[in-house]
């Protein structure tokens, strides 16, 4: 299976704008500037840096959604699906609006096979007007019909 999160569609900003941003970029905060060393990290292959530049932002504002995103999306990337669904659970606390976000959750539950979980975080997304992708739908929804019970 794909992963439910893709870093080619976020906003991509070079390293070097990413290290400097403070300096040389108006309007970025200190919280975004790790955001984006991060994004450009990964798009680098720089994975544990990448990380490291997500717990940054972390650290430096608890209540920051893209920082959970961020780490987030990149732990589901290495496999680390129980982690990551917990920090986008914590992001979609702060922003139980993103249909997105909710449709990455729904992928991230499907995967450690909570199907009802998965239903009802796809719901949510398409309730918020994003575009779940039609396999995956008939999938949950071919799972919801078996005898056997949704975990």
């Amino acid at each position: 299976q794909s992963s439910p999160m893709s870093f080619r569609t976020w906003p991509l900003h070079s390293g070097r704008l990413a290290r400097v941003g403070l300096e040389f970029w108006p309007g970025v905060s200190q919280y975004r500037a790790p955001i984006c060393l991060g994004i450009a990290q990964v798009r680098n292959g720089l994975i544990k840096e990448a990380e490291g530049a997500f717990r940054k932002a972390l650290d430096l504002d608890s209540n920051y959604k893209d920082a959970y995103l961020g780490l987030g999306s990149l732990l589901s990337v290495l496999g680390k699906r129980g982690e990551a669904l917990g920090l986008l659970l914590k992001a979609a606390a702060l922003d139980p609006n993103d249909g997105a976000l909710q449709n990455n959750i729904a992928v991230l539950y499907f995967q450690k096979g909570s199907y009802a979980e998965a239903w009802d975080h796809a719901r949510k997304a398409l309730d918020l007007g994003f575009k779940v992708d039609a396999s995956f739908l008939q999938e949950l929804q071919r799972i919801r019909k078996s005898p056997a019970p949704l975990a």
